[in-house]
């Protein structure tokens, strides 16, 4: 079942919920915020949640996406859930290290590769 929202594709594979984000750039505010917002109410509605957040369509992200995330991850945590984040462009990933945030993450080349190691 795939669906299509503002700012996410949703898709389900193998007891993984997939987000792709549609946006190529994240750096304003108000539309980040639209994107983790998104992201939560669909996380509150899945139990527990295994995520896999695509990446695959962005090519630059700021400091305000780089700390939603981190709250995502938090709250998937906080209901004892999963989150992988797949398909990340070079710029994007060269972000993510600066921000020192690579360790807090696990980051994987493909969707597929996530949804494998979601355990």
């Amino acid at each position: 079942m795939t669906e299509e929202l503002s700012r996410l594709i949703i898709d389900e594979r193998n007891g993984a919920t997939i987000l792709q984000l549609k946006d190529k750039d994240l750096f304003d505010h108000q539309l980040v915020d639209e994107v983790k917002d998104l992201m939560c109410a669909i996380i509150q509605s899945i139990d527990p949640p295994h995520v896999v957040v695509d990446m695959v369509r962005v090519e630059a992200v700021g400091s305000v996406f780089m700390g939603s995330m981190n709250l995502v991850s938090k709250q998937v945590k906080a209901r004892q859930g999963q989150m992988r984040i797949a398909c990340m462009a070079e710029p994007v990933y060269l972000s993510f290290k600066i921000a020192s945030l690579t360790s807090l993450f696990k980051i994987h080349d493909t969707v597929d590769e996530a949804i494998e190691q979601l355990g």
